[in-house]
């Protein structure tokens, strides 16, 4: 595991970074508006619709090997691209779009591996704990790494370009290096290999017969809508709204992470005590309450606004990591594991597939009707994700 948790730790850093930098680079750099950054947040998840079927399908078939070079080798290629614009002045509206696309791509693909191979790695009754490994690691890098980027980016755009360039080279090479259990490697079994499920949309219908994995993903649509939304117009809400630096706007998603590596640490110990149902239903109804805080920033005195925002971010990071995990846990305990990857990708492709959409709508409606609309709408979609919670109180699984 030691290759595959250095992996994903210089990965995580390097997209915490690109995620972070990204809008900055078009709100600071280039002038832009909310509705460029609900774009830019749109098109990043575009690859989720176009190719997570087919990249799951993919990490299913494929050994952990290829399915990670693949996916962390298109990360490394947008960030290239991203080197050199910053270095030839290249950069742009249409170039950072292409930019955010392509490293989107590789996160789908990077997903979809990192869920077989946790499959592969430790079962799917440890998805879970598994689960909370990585994400305790990704949550570190969030925690400093959004401060330090805005630091090197107000500094320097060309160290900030290479310096994530490298830290995801060593994320390819590392994942290059993570070798599967032969006797556990789902690949290498003939069950996994027979004929049965080869279906590109095995996944697909899966979601549609299970009961609880219908709802879980409806839920999840929701909340991904509500995200959408928010985050749209996040950037322009500090910057713009409030006035605040990058500096200021990283503390924001410095909490946010710190509150996320809370809920990791703390995840595997509630879903223990109170079962993967309740810990959803108890998750989603703090995220109901959080998303409320976020709508005070853009109407309240700057000061206040601070404090709600930063709230939000600790209610929001610790509830969304624990429900999240307790929702990944349950859902590779519903699903045969040699399909695992292919309904996990189909779950994303159905989820974020919404998330273009939110996003555009949200930088739009800021624009033409204020900042406390957008932020009022996404908390309605939480809350009507909470109401669907309680249906799986007491759900058998089938």
């Amino acid at each position: 595991m030691n290759a595959s948790n250095a992996s994903n730790a210089s990965d995580a850093v390097a997209r915490s970074a690109v995620d972070f930098a990204l809008p900055v680079l078009l709100v600071a750099g280039i002038e832009a508006g909310a509705t460029e950054v609900g774009i830019l947040n749109a098109v990043g998840s575009i690859g989720f619709i176009l190719f997570g079927v087919p990249l799951g399908f993919f990490a299913d078939k494929s050994t952990t090997f290829c399915a990670l070079g693949f996916s962390l080798g298109l990360k490394v290629g947008a960030l290239l691209a991203l080197v050199a614009a910053v270095t030839f002045g290249w950069l742009s509206f249409p170039i950072i779009l292409g930019i955010g696309a392509l490293f989107g791509l590789g996160a789908v693909g990077a997903e979809s591996a990192q869920v077989v191979a946790a499959g592969r790695l430790a079962g799917s009754d440890q998805i879970a704990r598994v689960y909370a490994r990585l994400q305790s690691v990704d949550s570190s890098a969030v925690i400093a790494v959004p401060v330090l980027a805005a630091l090197i980016l107000g500094w320097s755009s060309h160290v900030f370009a290479w310096s994530v360039l490298v830290l995801a080279l060593i994320s390819l090479v590392l994942g290059l290096l993570i070798r599967t259990n032969p006797t556990g490697d789902k690949e290498a079994s003939a069950e996994e290999q027979g004929t049965a499920n080869d279906s590109l949309g095995r996944g697909l219908r899966e979601i549609w017969v299970n009961t609880p994995l219908r709802t879980i993903t409806i839920i999840t649509i929701l909340t991904n809508s509500a995200l959408a939304t928010a985050s749209a117009i996040e950037s322009v809400l500090f910057l713009t709204h409030m006035g605040v630096s990058a500096s200021v706007y990283a503390i924001f998603t410095g909490i946010a992470g710190f509150a996320a590596l809370l809920g990791s640490l703390i995840a595997t110990r509630i879903i223990d005590r109170l079962g993967k149902e309740k810990t959803v239903f108890f998750g989603y109804g703090l995220l109901a309450v959080a998303a409320l805080f976020l709508i005070i920033p853009s109407v309240a005195p700057v000061t206040w606004g601070l404090v709600a925002a930063y709230l939000h971010a600790t209610l929001w990071g610790v509830a969304m990591v624990v429900a999240n995990i307790a929702m990944a846990g349950w859902s590779a305990e519903l699903v045969p594991a040699n399909i695992l990857g292919r309904t996990s990708s189909a779950g994303r492709a159905l989820s974020m597939g919404t998330i273009p959409f939110g996003s555009i709508l949200g930088g739009f409606l800021a624009d033409q009707a204020g900042l406390p609309i957008v932020l009022v709408i996404s908390a309605i979609l939480t809350a009507v994700g909470f109401a669907l919670t309680f249906t799986l109180i007491n759900t058998k699984n089938p």
